[in-house]
């Protein structure tokens, strides 16, 4: 009989988004509420920062650091303007370089993990995140079709591959060559591999 248990592995993130409506204080209890439930659970996840509230969040993002969690960037400032999906390569280069200074100066790491506002990447994304030395792209949500989302449809989503894999040079949604990693992200509802 086939061994019907079997190892899964899984991803756990985090995104630390501009909220408004939420005060810092609630965002630092937040951190610190997170950190003990996968404390408990003895599990280490990545926390996806905007560039812009790190600082405000230093000391959380340190004890995430100190107690095995990864710090990602999120971007720069989450604005609108931040859509890797069509920003101009330099508009790109310069807020990648920004936030990826900002993070690592922050979290006293290097930054190596990505996931762009509203899961937002593109070719030119992935380019200039290796020259960055990120070893990972977590903005492809395979498989995924949105009806109500700030995506919609995203036809390179549908056509992903379901399993991590290196994306093409010309195409984030390929396998290819590109030593970057793009990391899944799971649909709505259901988190395949990592939650958004």
């Amino acid at each position: 009989m086939k061994n019907l248990m079997q190892s899964v592995p899984v991803l756990i993130t985090w995104d630390v988004d501009p909220t408004p409506e939420v005060t810092v204080e609630n965002k630092k209890a937040a951190l610190v509420r997170a950190a003990s439930l996968l404390s408990d659970l003895r599990i280490a996840g990545t926390f996806f920062v905007h560039a812009r509230i790190a600082p405000v969040l230093a000391d959380e993002i340190r004890m995430l650091v100190a107690n095995g969690h990864e710090i990602g960037c999120h971007g720069l400032t989450h604005g609108d303007e931040e859509e890797y999906s069509s920003m101009p390569e330099s508009m790109q280069r310069s807020y990648l370089t920004e936030a990826t200074a900002i993070l690592r100066q922050t979290a006293e790491r290097p930054i190596r993990s990505f996931r762009g506002p509203r899961v937002k990447t593109s070719a030119a994304t992935q380019a200039i995140l290796e020259e960055l030395g990120y070893l990972c792209d977590g903005s492809v949500c395979s498989q995924r079709v949105d009806l109500v989302s700030s995506n919609l449809i995203n036809p390179g989503w549908i056509a992903a591959p379901r399993l991590p894999y290196h994306p093409r040079r010309d195409n984030p949604f390929r396998r290819g060559g590109r030593r970057l990693v793009v990391r899944l992200v799971g649909g709505r509802g259901g988190r395949r591999q990592a939650g958004r």
